[in-house]
C-alpha cells in the first residue's frame, strides 16, 4: 500500500500496483492512455482524446456516474479541483475508492513520487521517440540518450 497527499491535501492509498485507472479530466485521460494504454478502463464523455479510446463512459466532468464506478472497482480515479466537483470526490471516497485531485496551483509542489513510478518510464520513452523521432528512427535511440535529450529541455 502506497500513502500520499494530493494536491489538494487529502491523503490517498494505493496498492502497490494500480492496474485500473478512472480518469474524469480529459487531459489525464490522454495522459495515462499515452503513457500506460493498459491502465484506464473508464472516462467521462469528455475525454474524446485519443479518437480511439475504447473505455467506459462514465458521465460528464460535472456529472460523473458516480454508482457506476462501483461496478470497475478502480485502483485509482484521477480529477482535477478546477474540472470536477467535490461533492463528487466525496462521494467516490465514501464509497472506499481512493481519488487523486490535481490542482494546477499546487501540482508541482505536491506530484508524489509512488503516483510517478506507476508511468511505465520505458513505454513513455519508446512513446515518446515515437512522436518525436517517426518510428523508422525511434529504435536508432536508446532510453538513455531520449532520457538524457529531454533531461536537457526540462
Amino acid at each position: 500500500m502506497v500513502r500520499f497527499l494530493d494536491d489538494v491535501g487529502e491523503v490517498v492509498r494505493l496498492p502497490s500496483e494500480v492496474c485500473q485507472v478512472v480518469s474524469l479530466v480529459p487531459s489525464l485521460t490522454e495522459a495515462w492512455v499515452f503513457s500506460c494504454p493498459e491502465k484506464p478502463v473508464a472516462a467521462t464523455d469528455w475525454c474524446t482524446h485519443p479518437a480511439d479510446l475504447v473505455v467506459a463512459r462514465m458521465g460528464g466532468r460535472k456529472s460523473p456516474d458516480v454508482g457506476a464506478f462501483g461496478a470497475l472497482a478502480p485502483d485509482l480515479v484521477v480529477a482535477n479541483a478546477e474540472e470536477n466537483r467535490q461533492v463528487d470526490f466525496d462521494l467516490l471516497r465514501g464509497y472506499g475508492m481512493p481519488v487523486r485531485v490535481t490542482d494546477i496551483r499546487t501540482a508541482a509542489r505536491r506530484w508524489p513520487r509512488p503516483t510517478v513510478n506507476l508511468w511505465n518510464a520505458d513505454h513513455f520513452v519508446s512513446r515518446l521517440q515515437s512522436v518525436l523521432l517517426g518510428p523508422s528512427r525511434s529504435a536508432e535511440h536508446s532510453t538513455e540518450s531520449v532520457v538524457q535529450r529531454c533531461a536537457g529541455v526540462l
